[in-house]
Order: C-alpha cells, then structure tokens, then sequence
C-alpha cells in the first residue's frame, strides 16, 4: 500500500475504496511511487511506467533476466545479470550500463553501487541492498546493516527489517529504529 494505493499480488493496482482496479503487471518483483509515476517489474522481466492520474502507460520495455529496479530523477536503474542498466526516464531508453552486483539509489550521493564488496569504493563485506524507494538498506551477511537516510546508520545485529510506504523499520537486539523517508 502507498499513497493511497494497494498492489496485489496479481500485479493489479488499486485505489483504497476499490472502487476501480488497473492491471499493471504480472506477478511484481520490485515497484516504486515517485510523483505521480508508478514504476513496476514484474517476474517476467517486464518494467513499466504507468501516470497515475491518468491510470495510463507511458512505456514498456522487456529487459532479459531483470532482477530489481530504482528510480531517481537522472533515470530507471535496471539490475541484470552482468550489471546495472541506467534508462531514461522519459521513454525507457538505454542511457548506460554499470559494472556493478547489486545497487540502489540514494537521494544524498546518487546511485550507489555495490561491486567486489564495496559500495562505491567504500569497504562492507558481503551483503545486499533492499531497495525500500528513497531509503537504501545494506544488509551484511554478519547481521549488521547501513541504512542510507537522511545520514548514514551502522546498526549492529538486525533481526528485522520491514518495509512501509512511510519509510522502513529495523528491528535489533538492542531496539527498534524507525526510518522516515524524505518528502
């Protein structure tokens, strides 16, 4: 559920009424609400981007063997199996590929890039990102994890992380972190 909106599992996309129902996908991987634009991936490897208001497509693109997706206003960054796909935002279009094993994208230095266990240059072990739209979760294969927000958090046995349309909530040993993402 965000902003007013539910996403079923049969990859429909709903108002909070159910008044109305869209069919926005198959069976959704990955998805995000940036604006008035819903970006949606699908197990098939389908990714689109739908205008709210006006409950319509704008694009479609197939990419082979996509595995996450995050959007930024500089574009749709696409994971594939040998890196990262930056499309343009507009029509889909390929802008670039990465070198990269897992990224996502952060509001206070851009795309990050997760690649022979660094984050752009910066050492953290083995790991991978949950992408939870605005606030990147780097989750350690020790436990631990960095939560890119509005700064940088190192908390130390996680036992928890969950994901809302309001932020995220990590839950460790020694409490609970609640997360807000930025507006």
């Amino acid at each position: 559920m965000e902003d007013g909106f539910i996403l079923t599992s049969c990859g429909d996309l709903e108002d909070l009424a159910l008044t109305w129902s869209f069919k926005v996908s198959s069976v959704p991987k990955e998805w995000c609400f940036k604006g008035n634009f819903f970006y949606i991936l699908d197990i098939c490897g389908f990714l689109r981007k739908y205008d709210l208001k006006q409950r319509k497509l704008i694009w479609e693109k197939r990419v082979e063997g996509a595995w996450g997706m995050d959007v930024s206003d500089e574009g749709v960054m696409v994971g594939v199996k040998n890196g990262i796909l930056v499309l343009n935002n507009q029509n889909g279009s390929l802008i670039k590929k990465i070198d990269g094993e897992d990224f996502s994208y952060w509001e206070d230095e851009g795309l990050l890039i997760y690649k022979d266990k660094m984050i752009n240059g910066e050492y953290v072990g083995e790991g991978y990102f949950l992408r939870c739209e605005g606030i990147p979760v780097f989750v350690r294969e020790d436990g631990s994890a960095v939560v890119f927000g509005d700064r940088k958090y190192k908390l130390q046995k996680v036992r928890e992380i969950i994901r809302f349309s309001w932020g995220v909530e990590i839950v460790t040993e020694e409490g609970t972190w609640l997360i807000e993402k930025r507006r």
